[in-house]
Parts: structure tokens; C-alpha cells; sequence
């Protein structure tokens, strides 16, 4: 996109002079999707079945509905903090929704708790399917009632 930034060039004969100048900048992600993976493959990695069990979170920047960026961050292992451990790290890197195969109820409400939109997609498939069922507004919402009983319980 292209902003306009005003530049105060200085004094001209008692008068401040100013002039306007087009700039190109990267549009800012307003939205952060989470999606639980396999590898560090990006789009095409395969979703984990479960939040607590993937070995990395792939995250897709988005502007409107336009993807403007993908990372990769490693999922923490379990004993590092537990549960919540994970969903911190999410937190501060901005997540704003998630996508989840499974999920315990304790991570699930930490996320809930910090405005993560969560999002529970069962079957198997890739982060580009993932992003895309959100994108379409076909991914369900997760609730409470989806959640996995935790260590070892099942998930719905």
C-alpha cells in the first residue's frame, strides 16, 4: 500500500514549508493465525492433531483476507511450563485465532481468556486447508464441550 507522509521541510520566508510525499509500506497483519504443525513447511505442513502434541505452531499473517507473511516457531515441550506454556508464547507473538485439531481445556481457556478466536478442525490436512476453512468461514468454533480430557484423555 502506499501512505502519504507529510515532511516538514522548514522555514521559507517566515512561512513553514511542507511537503507530501508517497511512501510504500508493508501492510500491518491485523490478524495472526496459530496453526498447530508437523514441520517447518509452511503452508504445506501437516496440521498436528493435537495442540499439546505438534512439534511447531506455523503462523499466518493476515491483512484482511490477504496473507502477507508466514513463520514458524517451535512448540515448547510439555514439561517447560506446563499446559499454558505454549499459549503464552502465542500471546506475545500476537495470535489472534487458532486453528486446532484437539485441545485440553486448560490451554483452550487461556487462549479464550486472552481473545484468541479458536477454531476446532478434527480431520487431518495441511495448514493451507486450515487457513482456508477460516478464510471461508467454515472452521467451527471451539468450545469447552470439544476439548480433550488431557494427558491421555481422549478428544471429541
Amino acid at each position: 500500500t502506499q501512505d502519504a507522509i507529510r515532511l516538514t521541510l522548514g522555514h521559507k520566508g517566515g512561512t513553514l514549508a511542507t511537503e507530501t510525499t508517497k511512501v510504500e509500506t508493508k501492510p500491518t497483519a491485523a490478524r495472526v493465525l496459530a496453526i498447530p504443525s508437523l514441520s517447518q513447511d509452511g503452508l504445506e505442513a501437516q496440521r498436528s492433531g493435537h495442540f499439546g502434541h505438534a512439534d511447531y505452531h506455523t503462523l499466518v499473517y493476515l491483512a484482511g483476507d490477504e496473507m502477507i507473511g508466514v513463520d514458524t516457531m517451535e512448540n515448547p515441550p510439555h514439561s517447560e511450563g506446563g499446559c499454558l506454556e505454549p499459549v503464552l508464547r502465542l500471546v506475545e507473538r500476537g495470535v489472534t485465532d487458532m486453528v486446532v485439531g484437539g485441545m485440553g481445556l486448560r490451554p483452550l481457556n487461556g487462549l479464550l481468556s486472552a481473545g484468541v478466536r479458536v477454531y476446532v478442525m478434527p480431520e487431518q490436512g495441511t495448514v493451507r486447508e486450515g487457513l482456508q476453512a477460516v478464510l471461508d468461514g467454515t472452521a467451527p468454533m471451539m468450545s469447552p464441550a470439544h476439548a480433550c480430557g488431557g494427558h491421555g484423555g481422549g478428544c471429541q
